[in-house]
């Protein structure tokens, strides 16, 4: 940009405040550029170790906290129903819950920092989902085809508490 697409700018609002805004831009696109440069390059800060990150999701009340969880989002609630919840309290817990009648999601986190939800509601307008969460790697998956029934979110919840992988094979996360 030269001086003469500049100057009549200048005359309307004076060569003081141009300066000022030129001075903004480029502390923008600096600031930019350095963000850019510390996510993306070797010189960025050394990244959290994975138990750290562990640790401080922990530290993030409650959701994170080791155990079964429900969440009722319409009205904002939500329970830890247990530290450690046996497959019958997952399945008991899963069948209470109005699908029909509201939005909700029970989700179980492990000691390790890795979480399995369930959630959405049988409304035509909001469907079911599942999510896997890692919070040691940060990695989150979505389940590709949503649970089909109450049933099929017991067997996920379930699965994944027993360990068996049966959760993952049975449905493709992305």
């Amino acid at each position: 940009m030269s001086w003469d697409a500049i100057a009549p700018i200048a005359d309307k609002i004076g060569l003081v405040a141009v300066f000022i805004l030129a001075g903004f831009i480029i502390a923008k696109l600096v600031a930019k550029y350095l963000v850019d440069v510390a996510i993306w390059s070797d010189k960025s800060p050394e990244a959290p170790s994975d138990d750290s990150i562990v640790e401080e999701a922990r530290d993030d009340p409650p959701d994170n906290a080791p155990g079964l969880h429900v969440y009722a989002v319409d009205a904002g609630e939500h329970r830890i129903v247990d530290k450690s919840p046996t497959e019958g309290l997952i399945r008991e817990t899963i069948r209470s819950v109005d699908w029909a009648g509201g939005f909700h999601l029970v989700w179980l986190v492990k000691p390790s920092g890795e979480s399995l939800e369930v959630g959405g509601s049988f409304a035509p307008d909001i469907g079911l989902s599942s999510a896997y969460r890692d919070l040691t790697g940060v990695i989150m998956k979505v389940i590709k085809e949503p649970p089909v029934s109450v049933e099929h979110m017991e067997d996920l919840l379930v699965s994944f508490h027993r360990g068996d992988g049966r959760w993952e094979q049975l449905n493709e996360y992305e």
